[in-house]
């Protein structure tokens, strides 16, 4: 059940100047074992966006990237131009 919206309101504005989410030289490795490595893209607040690749690619491990479940082991993303550090989880 959602208990309605735990992000700060300011964070949720749009921001024609910054993608939905940046992520710049991204990677995520455990256990020794690389699971994202070197990832650069912007992700546009524009229709839905959709991610294809073979199973095992990292898939699931960006979109928890992203759901800030888990942190990168290096790398940084924004979130409408704002540091993923500066949001509260």
């Amino acid at each position: 059940m959602v208990k309605g919206n735990t992000m700060r309101p300011d964070l949720l504005h749009e921001d024609e100047d910054h993608p939905l989410f940046h992520l710049d030289n991204v990677g995520f490795e455990i256990h020794g074992a690389s699971i994202l490595s070197n990832i650069t893209v912007e992700i546009i607040d524009a229709g839905i966006t959709g991610i294809i690749d073979p199973s095992g690619s990292g898939k699931s491990t960006l979109l928890r990237l992203l759901n800030k479940l888990i942190s990168p082991s290096y790398g940084s993303i924004f979130f409408r131009g704002t540091w993923f550090g500066r949001i509260p989880t």
